[in-house]
């Protein structure tokens, strides 16, 4: 069964013994909302998951959200990824968006695409039955 990227943050979490009121002074998710994600009755959204990799730089983010090894990244590989954050962090987007909009823009877009890819096979459907 594929696990989730919440399910695999989670994993970290425990793994790693981190307990949820760490979490809660590292994200801006309320200590309601982190122990929701602990025990997988929500979907970490993509801005928290973004401030959780800023707040544990060795979670490999192609763990994170395809499951490719390692979980974690070596302590060089965490540096260099903390210092390109911090880069990006500097320089805001061409209009004026942080990275985490621009995070959260992406996702409801992807949303968006979803649901149209679903209407479209939803109508393939309806026309394939009205042909019989």
């Amino acid at each position: 069964m594929e696990t989730t990227a919440t399910q695999r943050i989670v994993m970290f979490f425990k793994e790693k013994n981190i307990r949820q009121s760490e979490v809660t002074k590292v994200v801006s998710a309320s200590k309601q909302a982190v122990g929701h994600w602990y025990r997988l009755k929500h979907e970490i959204r993509p801005y928290h998951v973004q401030e959780i990799l800023n707040a544990f730089p060795q979670l490999n983010i192609n763990w994170v959200f395809h499951g490719i090894p390692p979980m974690e990244l070596s302590k060089d590989e965490a540096n260099n990824i903390q210092k390109l954050s911090a880069m990006a962090e500097e320089n805001q987007s061409d209009y004026g968006q942080s990275r985490e909009e621009c995070i959260e823009q992406l996702a409801r877009a992807n949303k968006i695409i979803d649901n149209l890819l679903k209407q479209i096979d939803d109508m393939k459907k309806n026309k394939d039955i009205i042909k019989q």
